[in-house]
Protein backbone atom coordinates (compact mmCIF):
# COMPACT_ATOMS: atom_id res chain seq x y z
CA UNK A 1 0.00 0.00 0.00
CA UNK A 2 3.18 2.35 0.37
CA UNK A 3 4.03 2.16 -3.03
CA UNK A 4 0.17 3.54 -3.81
CA UNK A 5 0.31 6.32 -1.30
CA UNK A 6 3.49 7.25 -0.96
CA UNK A 7 5.40 7.88 3.02
CA UNK A 8 4.07 10.64 3.87
CA UNK A 9 0.53 11.03 5.30
CA UNK A 10 -0.99 13.46 7.35
CA UNK A 11 -3.72 13.27 10.13
CA UNK A 12 -5.48 16.33 12.01
CA UNK A 13 -3.91 16.65 15.50
CA UNK A 14 -6.78 17.86 18.19
CA UNK A 15 -9.87 18.74 18.12
CA UNK A 16 -11.75 21.19 15.54
CA UNK A 17 -11.28 24.70 16.62
CA UNK A 18 -7.61 23.77 18.61
CA UNK A 19 -5.38 21.79 15.58
CA UNK A 20 -2.76 21.34 13.85
CA UNK A 21 -1.73 19.18 10.77
CA UNK A 22 0.82 16.63 11.28
CA UNK A 23 2.81 15.11 9.23
CA UNK A 24 3.27 11.41 9.51
CA UNK A 25 5.48 8.44 8.15
CA UNK A 26 3.58 5.64 6.59
CA UNK A 27 4.94 3.19 9.36
CA UNK A 28 2.62 5.24 11.78
CA UNK A 29 -0.81 4.52 10.48
CA UNK A 30 -2.92 2.39 12.30
CA UNK A 31 -3.33 -1.37 12.14
CA UNK A 32 -7.42 -2.23 10.94
CA UNK A 33 -8.85 -4.52 8.02
CA UNK A 34 -10.25 -1.93 6.48
CA UNK A 35 -8.50 0.90 4.38
CA UNK A 36 -10.78 3.52 2.44
CA UNK A 37 -10.09 6.09 -0.33
CA UNK A 38 -12.11 9.05 0.07
CA UNK A 39 -11.88 10.95 -3.10
CA UNK A 40 -13.04 14.71 -2.44
CA UNK A 41 -12.80 18.59 -2.75
CA UNK A 42 -13.98 21.59 -1.31
CA UNK A 43 -15.38 23.23 -4.23
CA UNK A 44 -18.22 20.41 -5.02
CA UNK A 45 -20.67 20.64 -2.63
CA UNK A 46 -21.98 16.88 -2.73
CA UNK A 47 -18.16 16.39 -1.45
CA UNK A 48 -18.65 18.74 1.59
CA UNK A 49 -22.01 17.54 2.73
CA UNK A 50 -20.92 13.85 2.34
CA UNK A 51 -18.21 14.49 4.76
CA UNK A 52 -19.97 14.92 7.33
CA UNK A 53 -22.36 11.49 6.58
CA UNK A 54 -19.56 9.33 5.94
CA UNK A 55 -17.76 10.69 9.71
CA UNK A 56 -21.40 10.27 11.71
CA UNK A 57 -22.63 7.16 10.09
CA UNK A 58 -19.91 5.34 9.00
CA UNK A 59 -16.14 6.69 10.28
CA UNK A 60 -17.44 6.55 14.43
CA UNK A 61 -19.97 4.04 14.20
CA UNK A 62 -17.81 1.60 12.63
CA UNK A 63 -14.67 2.27 15.20
CA UNK A 64 -16.77 2.58 17.95
CA UNK A 65 -15.61 -0.85 19.87
CA UNK A 66 -12.07 0.28 18.62
CA UNK A 67 -10.25 0.35 15.08
CA UNK A 68 -11.65 -1.45 12.26
CA UNK A 69 -11.40 0.91 9.29
CA UNK A 70 -9.35 3.51 8.42
CA UNK A 71 -10.19 6.45 5.76
CA UNK A 72 -7.22 8.22 3.73
CA UNK A 73 -8.25 11.27 2.00
CA UNK A 74 -7.31 12.04 -1.56
CA UNK A 75 -7.64 15.54 -2.30
CA UNK A 76 -8.69 17.27 -5.56
CA UNK A 77 -8.47 20.55 -4.39
CA UNK A 78 -7.03 23.24 -6.39
CA UNK A 79 -6.11 25.82 -3.79
CA UNK A 80 -4.04 24.32 -0.29
CA UNK A 81 -5.90 26.64 1.66
CA UNK A 82 -9.55 25.40 0.27
CA UNK A 83 -7.53 21.98 0.97
CA UNK A 84 -7.16 23.15 4.67
CA UNK A 85 -10.50 23.98 5.45
CA UNK A 86 -12.02 20.47 4.33
CA UNK A 87 -9.10 18.33 5.50
CA UNK A 88 -9.49 19.78 9.00
CA UNK A 89 -13.04 18.86 10.04
CA UNK A 90 -11.89 15.02 8.86
CA UNK A 91 -10.78 12.40 11.62
CA UNK A 92 -9.18 10.70 9.62
CA UNK A 93 -5.74 10.45 7.07
CA UNK A 94 -4.91 12.01 4.30
CA UNK A 95 -2.47 12.72 1.75
CA UNK A 96 -0.72 15.99 1.68
CA UNK A 97 -1.79 18.68 -0.19
CA UNK A 98 1.80 18.73 -1.98
CA UNK A 99 1.73 15.85 -2.65
CA UNK A 100 -0.79 15.41 -4.84
CA UNK A 101 -0.44 18.58 -6.86
CA UNK A 102 3.13 17.61 -7.69
CA UNK A 103 4.12 18.22 -11.58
Amino acid sequence: MQSLIGDKLIKRIGEEGSYQISEQTFDQFPQCDYVCFYFGAHWAPPSRIFTTTLIEKFYNVVNEGGKKAEVIFVSDDREKSHFDRNFLKMPWWGIPFEDEHKK
